[in-house]
């Protein structure tokens, strides 16, 4: 069990500077019960632990899932360009059509652009 000290009127005294704000959070008796007994093994609260994992950045042997961004190519971007012509219902010789295919093809070459500087 953590060991923290108390100020005079009985309260828990400040770990640190940082304003800490109560939180809730639903857990299964099982993690419950390993959180607590890590934590009295370092002698300090399930609160500090997860401050101190969450601080550290230590989560090995946690499933980490990254989500990976769409590939952004050009003959994707001008697939998706032409389904969205298509939802104008212009005839491809009409004027309309042609400068909405132009303002895309710009627009198209401003993300590629974009894409290759990062």
């Amino acid at each position: 069990m953590s060991t923290q000290k108390r100020q005079e009127s009985g309260r828990f005294g400040f770990k640190s500077n940082t304003h800490r704000l109560v939180r809730s959070i639903r857990l299964t008796d099982a993690t419950w019960d390993a959180l607590g007994r890590i934590a009295d093994d370092r002698g300090i609260t399930r609160a500090d632990l997860i401050e101190e994992i969450a601080s550290s950045g230590n989560f090995e042997g946690l499933p980490v899932e990254t989500k990976s961004r769409p590939k952004l190519d050009k003959d994707v971007l001008e697939s998706l360009s032409e389904k969205s012509l298509l939802k104008l219902k212009l005839g491809t010789q009409s004027p309309s059509y042609k400068s909405a295919k132009k303002v895309i093809s710009l627009f198209i070459k401003d993300i590629l652009s974009l894409l290759q500087s990062e």
